[in-house]
């Protein structure tokens, strides 16, 4: 029966007569090891960095959007378009679970034509209590509020490069400034 000091030298001899293969070895073992920290670490620095990502969005924070769904229980070949509408965000506002509930407008269907030019153009609005919902820090200005829609007041909305608002209601002369802010009255 061998002990154990006779092994320990059987594998000595056999790391000294096989020096390169030896040396390979435990390379790979090193590399794999390493490679499995970095990547392991990579994980964690994405999953870290999402989280911190999504928590800028707000605490208990829901989002719902258009879809589609199965027209019958587990047919997934059939599926029907469903759009949200108001009346889905006034019934969700009732429910006891949900503390506040705000809806987030956009059409991308806009076309104007005149007999010199046609555009078209995307829209996207807010109600105003969604400052309630989501922090939005804004550099100037200020967001529209419940005010602003009961008195059915005009709103400029400008974007980083303002812009001259011609319309029948003000002339021309009451051109934007970089003073009016982000959201102001005309």
């Amino acid at each position: 029966m061998r002990n154990f000091s006779d092994t320990l030298g059987q594998v000595f001899r056999a790391i000294a007569a096989n020096k390169l293969r030896s040396f390979l070895t435990m390379f790979g073992i090193a590399w794999g090891v390493g490679s499995l920290l970095v990547l392991v670490g990579l994980g964690e620095g994405f999953r870290s960095g999402q989280h911190k990502q999504l928590a800028t969005l707000g605490n208990d924070v829901i989002f719902m959007s258009n879809a589609t769904i199965p027209a019958l229980a587990n047919q997934h070949t059939g599926m029907r378009p469903y759009k949200l509408t108001l009346g889905d965000a006034a019934a969700l506002s009732h429910l006891p679970e949900l503390r506040t509930v705000t809806v987030e407008l956009a059409r991308s269907d806009l076309y104007e034509v005149s007999q010199w030019a046609n555009t078209s153009g995307h829209v996207t609005g807010v109600e105003p209590n969604y400052t309630v919902v989501r922090f939005v820090p804004v550099g100037t200005g200020r967001f529209i509020d419940s005010a602003d829609v009961a008195e059915r007041r005009r709103v400029a909305v400008l974007g980083s490069k303002p812009r001259p608002c011609c319309s029948m209601a003000a002339p021309c002369s009451a051109r934007a400034s970089p003073s009016m802010g982000l959201h102001s009255r005309w």
